[in-house]
């Protein structure tokens, strides 16, 4: 579980760091299984399961500063602290 997660935090940074990435997710976010698909065809080694559970691990709810990242384009910084 440790290298899942660690797979998983790197998908995040991977999604904070990358434009294009970051697009990508934006368009499927609310789709887990999409993310999972995106994740394995980008080479991240994790399943659906790891993800849905790394998800449960962090707050549910979104902030209101996480709402205005999401408006403004800035899901980077809205998926590694709250989503993945």
């Amino acid at each position: 579980m440790l290298m899942s997660i660690s797979e998983i935090e790197r998908f995040a940074k991977d999604v904070a760091d990358n434009d294009e990435l970051q697009a990508r997710v934006a368009g499927i976010i609310s789709n887990p299984s999409a993310v999972m698909d995106l994740a394995s065809a980008s080479g991240y080694d994790f399943t659906l399961a790891e993800l849905e559970h790394h998800r449960s691990q962090k707050s549910d709810e979104l902030t209101a500063e996480d709402l205005e990242n999401i408006s403004a384009g800035n899901l980077g910084d809205v998926i590694p602290d709250h989503r993945l």
